[in-house]
């Protein structure tokens, strides 16, 4: 389908989208195989080493550790609350929500685009699931 003019646009995205989400929800989503490499495309270049920012070290090994049932620096909520994305304050700031939700700064990843909505979709999943280290 070629969409043209913005209802047939709209309407693409919409299927789009859908099917993203599906392709993300398809399997239980795995933190060492779904999250993880999100962390390192997307954040791990900023967000590394003892100087990282907010003091969010993302490399492999640690981002685990420093995401859930971490406090963040920014807002009065855990980076990750197993369970509960909507206190997850890494959802926060991927969404634009963050100042809302008590946080303040950018929306991450900074100065690079967003991540799609399939990619947030497979992190909310993944928090609401638990946020298993698995």
């Amino acid at each position: 389908m070629k969409c043209t003019g913005r209802a047939f646009r709209a309407a693409c995205a919409g299927v789009l989208l859908a099917g993203l989400s599906n392709l993300a929800w398809s399997h239980d989503i795995s933190f060492a195989k779904d999250i993880r490499p999100l962390l390192v495309q997307h954040c791990v270049s900023c967000h590394q080493g003892e100087a990282a920012p907010a003091g969010l070290n993302l490399l492999p090994k640690v981002s685990y550790a420093h995401l859930v049932n971490a406090q963040s620096a920014e807002a009065s909520m855990p980076r990750v609350t197993p369970s509960s994305p909507d206190a997850s304050y890494l959802l926060h700031k991927l969404d634009g929500t963050h100042v809302a939700a008590g946080g303040q700064g950018a929306v991450m990843p900074l100065g690079a685009p967003p991540l799609d909505p399939a990619q947030i979709a497979a992190i909310r999943e993944w928090i609401a699931a638990g946020a298993r280290n698995n």
